[in-house]
């Protein structure tokens, strides 16, 4: 378990459990077989990513791997809704769909990167997911060698 692992605004809940454990000869070094794990991306980290969480920014789950982001920008209250995906080992991109009825000179964004944290036992993301708790990171890893000095290779 790792609590509050920080990358930037963001910050992960990981669990993770380890099978196929193997010690080497003298038992200070070893290898992990597989290791799976999920994280927890809060939407308050979701909503620091989009803009510093700033007064009124809201984002919640409208099922699926929907969001739907609710903000005060210059004296509107603006609402929009998004898709939240997977682009690339250690990246998310939230898409929001332009707002209607909200004049076009206002600074709304359209798309915004959250940078996921270096995971814990080299894991690698395989799948994002929305949830009523925030985004959902499924990640895996394979092989990984680790020392009594707390290295991992």
């Amino acid at each position: 378990t790792a609590n509050n692992v920080k990358e930037g605004p963001v910050t992960l809940n990981l669990v993770a459990d380890a099978t196929d454990v193997r010690l080497d000869p003298g038992y200070q070094s070893g290898t992990i077989g597989h290791v799976t794990g999920t994280g927890v991306i809060p939407f308050s980290s979701v909503a620091s990513a989009f803009g510093g969480g700033g007064s009124g920014l809201s984002i919640s789950s409208t099922g699926g791997n929907n969001v739907k982001v609710s903000a005060s920008i210059a004296g509107f209250d603006v609402s929009m809704t998004g898709t939240v995906e997977q682009t690339g080992p250690k990246t998310l991109k939230v898409h929001l769909n332009p707002p209607s009825g909200i004049p076009v000179s206002l600074p709304i964004p359209s798309n915004f990167t959250i940078h996921i944290p270096k995971l814990p036992l080299h894991l690698t993301i395989q799948s994002v997911k929305v949830t009523g708790q925030g985004v959902v990171v499924h990640a895996s890893g394979s092989n990984i060698k680790f020392s009594q000095s707390g290295g991992l290779g």
